[in-house]
């Protein structure tokens, strides 16, 4: 009917639902999964969940704000090398965000002793001052190599991700119900997670190579809270909060559902990873009757090449 034809995820559509290709694509997977499919997808709608509110935390970082950006950015940079800075010894921080950078420029108040980061307290031997800036300030954008363009590309891809991961959870909450799955259930978490995955990953590459890569590294010209230029010899660039969250949970994640929904079957199916059979389903199955049409149709069309093969003999 026209209902079912218009609607992609009705249990009679043609095409998704009851084609041969749907068919046949339900019955990929192990009888394992499909009987612990609660289990199973459920353990995948709680990752997924939480890859979600990770992912709301990164988008902070859209907020050219001095006191977000540093907590939630992509990018980081300091002029001082390892995880501490040096007692007495002033240094400049970056944290690079969706639409802008923080410049933390933190100046010492005591002496260099010979302690180093001994006992180091930021906040009793430094004074420190945030300052948030946009890519388009050209005071300081000459070091920040493609970091705009890159950042920009990255604003879709968070905002996207939120999205997709919203899809991707009613999807495992519909897949744990043996009443609530489908064909179409199967085919769009399968192939979706699977291409959704692989488009992350070249996202996040084309990040790291667009903006960490082409940062400037040495002789770099810093402007101090107060109006002072200052010149670095080097800075230590690293990866930043919202690059991390989006490989641990939405790649991981994205890849572990791709996985578990390609080896989870539509009720009452299961045969094996690639193997593509129509399946042996019991009577009060909703597919049963349509099954046996195709199989019937399969029938009769093997029976006229098997004749046909025969004749051509003779």
């Amino acid at each position: 009917d026209n209902k079912s034809i218009l609607c992609l995820l009705n249990f009679k559509n043609p095409l998704f639902a009851t084609s041969r290709i749907a068919i046949l694509f339900s019955n990929v997977g192990l009888p394992h999964f499909d009987k612990w499919r609660r289990r199973y997808m459920g353990g995948a709608f709680v990752w997924t969940l939480m890859a979600f509110f990770a992912v709301s935390y990164t988008c902070l970082a859209i907020a050219n704000d001095a006191t977000i950006i540093p907590f939630a950015h992509w990018a980081s940079g300091t002029t001082h090398e390892g995880a501490f800075p040096q007692r007495g010894v002033d240094f400049f921080s970056v944290y690079i965000g969706l639409r802008g950078y923080v410049l933390v420029d933190c100046q010492a108040k005591t002496a260099i002793d010979g302690t180093d980061s001994v006992g180091l307290s930021i906040e009793q031997d430094f004074d420190c001052y945030n300052t948030a800036y946009s890519f388009s300030d050209e005071l300081h954008s000459n070091w920040s190599g493609q970091c705009r363009p890159a950042c920009a590309a990255s604003i879709v891809t968070a905002f996207s991700g939120l999205y997709g991961l919203s899809i991707a959870m009613m999807g495992c909450l519909n897949r744990m119900r043996p009443a609530s799955d489908a064909p179409q259930q199967k085919m769009m978490g399968s192939v979706f997670d699977t291409v959704g995955s692989v488009s992350l990953a070249m996202s996040l590459a084309a990040f790291e190579r667009g903006c960490y890569y082409t940062m400037d590294r040495e002789d770099v010209v810093f402007e101090t809270h107060d109006g002072e230029e200052r010149e670095f010899a080097e800075i230590f660039w690293g990866r930043g909060t919202g690059y991390w969250v989006y490989w641990a949970f939405v790649f991981t994640g994205g890849v572990g559902r791709a996985i578990l929904h390609w080896l989870t079957p539509c009720p009452g199916c299961g045969v094996g990873f690639w193997t593509f059979e129509l399946p042996e389903l019991h009577t009060q199955h909703a597919l049963h009757a349509r099954v046996e049409e195709l199989k019937k149709a399969v029938g009769g069309v093997k029976q006229r090449l098997t004749s046909r093969a025969t004749n051509n003999r003779l």
